[in-house]
C-alpha cells in the first residue's frame, strides 16, 4: 500500500530469506518466484502437506508467527492481484471519523497506569533479586 510497487517488497522478502548484499549480484528476484510458485505446489501433495507442517512448528513446539519468505511472496502476489487491494488503490474504503477508530475509557487509562505502576514493581523486585545472586 506504501510505495504502490510489489517488486522492492518481493525484494525485501528475496533478502530475508538470505539473499545477502555481499551475492546480490547473484540473486534473481523471478526464481525466487519460481521457487514460491514451487513451494506452493507441495500442498497438492498430503506428505508434504505434513513436511510443511513440522517445518512451521518450531523446535520449541511453537508455530512460527509468520510464513517464509518464499512463501510470503504467493501471499503478496494474491493481495496485489486481488479486487480489494484495487479497491484500496482507487480510495474505496471504509474511513473512520474524526474521533478515531477506538474509544477509550478513562477507566481503562486508569488500568493501565496502575499495570504499568506494577510492571515497574516487578522488575525493581526482579533487578534487586539478581544483585542478591551476583552479590553471593
Amino acid at each position: 500500500l506504501v510505495i504502490d510497487d510489489l517488486d522492492p517488497v518481493m525484494r525485501s522478502m528475496m533478502k530475508l530469506a538470505g539473499g545477502s548484499g555481499k551475492y546480490g549480484h547473484e540473486i534473481s528476484l523471478e526464481e525466487f518466484v519460481k521457487q514460491s510458485n514451487r513451494y506452493q505446489e507441495l500442498d497438492l501433495d498430503s506428505l508434504n502437506q505434513i513436511y510443511k507442517l513440522l517445518l512451521y512448528n518450531g523446535a520449541q513446539g511453537s508455530i512460527l508467527s509468520h510464513p517464509f519468505p518464499v512463501d510470503r511472496i504467493s501471499y503478496l502476489q494474491q493481495w496485489w492481484q486481488s479486487a480489494e487491494y484495487r479497491q484500496i488503490r482507487t480510495g474505496n474504503y471504509q474511513r473512520e471519523g474524526d474521533g478515531g477508530s477506538v474509544e477509550v475509557s478513562a477507566a481503562q487509562a486508569e488500568q493501565a497506569e496502575s499495570l504499568r505502576r506494577q510492571i515497574d514493581q516487578l522488575q525493581q523486585e526482579i533487578d534487586r533479586a539478581k544483585q542478591r545472586k551476583s552479590s553471593s
